[in-house]
């Protein structure tokens, strides 16, 4: 069962980004974060900070939503790991991927990992589609990229058991088992 702060988290995030779109696909860029919520639940994280900052992971970025908004709106401990969860302004791709992989392996907090698999997960799962429809080059960087992260969440597994976690790597294994052979 969802509570009532991630029904309302959802139901601003869907508000927030009811005009914003995914780069390739033109698909609106709230089906992607319905997916995070859905992979979560379907590996039994309930918790309600964490399904709520999920449905607000990408509001600050995306959503033209600021901290101070988000504060108005929703209790503390959301709001932190939304901002846990932010990226920060660093134009260079190949900087911001190695600080994220660098963050999922030390830094972020154990509720911030779980949220950030889910959504890594979704956007590797995007990829793909994208690669199937012709829309995006599947590059041996990007598996290096969404292994690197999935080599950074299992270490954090390793550090502090979380059964969730580890059911969603089995998952994001799977997924990159079966296409990283395809570009290498």
């Amino acid at each position: 069962m969802i509570s009532i702060e991630s029904r309302k988290a959802i139901e601003f995030s869907a508000l927030k980004l009811k005009h914003v779109v995914r780069k390739r696909t033109g698909l609106p860029y709230y089906t992607h974060i319905v997916r995070v919520i859905c992979f979560l639940l379907e590996h039994g994280v309930r918790g309600n900070s964490i399904l709520s900052a999920a449905a607000l992971h990408d509001n600050i970025e995306e959503g033209n939503c600021s901290v101070e908004e988000l504060s108005n709106h929703f209790k503390e401990p959301t709001v932190k790991l939304v901002v846990e969860l932010t990226d920060s302004s660093i134009d260079d791709s190949l900087v911001l991927k190695q600080h994220k992989i660098f963050l999922a392996k030390y830094v972020y907090s154990n509720d911030a990992i779980i949220i950030s698999c889910s959504d890594k997960y979704d956007n590797f799962y995007e990829n793909i589609s994208e690669y199937k429809l012709g829309l995006t080059k599947f590059t041996p960087s990007k598996i290096d990229y969404y292994f690197g992260l999935y080599k950074s969440f299992e270490y954090r597994l390793q550090k502090k058991h979380d059964r969730a976690l580890e059911n969603m790597l089995k998952d994001y294994r799977l997924l990159l088992a079966k296409y990283e052979n395809e570009v290498k």
